[in-house]
């Protein structure tokens, strides 16, 4: 029996979704492949930082 998490169309489908979502409120997206946990909030806090610098 095949479910929703091992469809792939639905799983390609919820990616699109997904980026377009972000695309539309603007937000950010990290690429965490081969990242460690420490690295990736690493560039979550300088995202942080940036958006909150004076400009």
């Amino acid at each position: 029996r095949q479910t929703d998490y091992i469809d792939e169309d639905r799983v390609r489908a919820e990616i699109i979704a997904a980026k377009h979502l972000y695309e539309k409120h603007g937000w950010p997206v990290i690429d965490v492949t081969r990242r460690s946990v420490e690295e990736t909030a690493a560039a979550i806090l300088a995202l942080l930082r940036d958006r909150a610098a004076p400009r």
